[in-house]
């Protein structure tokens, strides 16, 4: 959306919602983004994240980040909410080569824009065309899910909070199929990462807390899941800076 404090960060965390209650959530990587930096930074907005939490979903440590053109490459769907938000992704992407520009709406039986509370202030009715429009857009994907567009596995590394090394080890447990043996060293995960077999897509997600709490040690990672990319044709790795606040 315009902010990424709305409609786009409600649309990210309702779909998260979903695929973790199917349990495929490790098949997808969900993120949002506004077309503007004019909330770049913020948390997202009380009103939607208080819609979000009567439903009971979680929209804790939102920070609002701006869409960027390598955004094109890393994500197989840009979705927008209404059509200034389309109309704003194509001044970046004229060609769209690939049709990766769609609105939310676009997938269900009735297509429109997702009305924007930040003019009607009625965030019910927000959540309720998001929550359609990510119910549509869910089915559309499981239909088309064994594509050549979603072979492989994707993979998110949520970094952004860990205060040290053993909280890094413990996410990639958490996120990553390792194997029992595996330990809370580099070593053994440069091992991991370079025999994996099949096509492998991992977004890393970290923060300036990253950073300062892990030091000389997240340097390290990052260098050596640089060198498993290199050795390894299979795999894929990203990283982006969310900072917290």
């Amino acid at each position: 959306c315009h902010g990424n404090i709305c409609r786009s960060a409600a649309a990210e965390y309702i779909m998260k919602d979903m695929l973790r209650k199917s349990g495929r959530q490790q098949e997808f990587v969900v993120a949002s983004a506004g077309t503007s930096a004019e909330e770049f930074g913020n948390p997202m907005y009380p009103p939607m994240y208080s819609q979000l939490k009567k439903h009971g979903i979680d929209g804790r440590g939102h920070v609002a980040r701006r869409m960027k053109i390598q955004d094109y490459e890393d994500y197989d769907y840009l979705i927008g909410m209404d059509e200034e938000n389309r109309r704003n992704m194509y001044r970046m992407w004229p060609d769209d080569p690939q049709n990766k520009i769609h609105l939310l709406l676009d997938f269900t039986d009735a297509p429109r824009e997702v009305s924007d509370p930040w003019y009607t202030r009625d965030f019910r009715q927000a959540y309720n065309d998001i929550q359609e429009g990510c119910k549509g857009l869910y089915e559309y994907l499981m239909q088309h899910n064994d594509s050549a567009d979603f072979s492989g596995n994707k993979y998110i590394l949520d970094l952004r909070n860990v205060s040290d090394k053993n909280g890094l080890h413990m996410v990639i447990r958490h996120t990553l199929p390792v194997q029992e043996y595996y330990g809370n060293n580099l070593d053994a995960l440069h091992d991991y990462l370079t025999e994996l077999s099949d096509n492998t897509d991992i977004l890393v997600l970290y923060s300036n807390n990253t950073e300062q709490n892990l030091g000389k040690y997240f340097y390290s990672f990052k260098k050596m899941t640089k060198a498993a990319v290199q050795h390894n044709p299979m795999l894929n790795i990203h990283y982006e800076k969310q900072n917290t606040f």
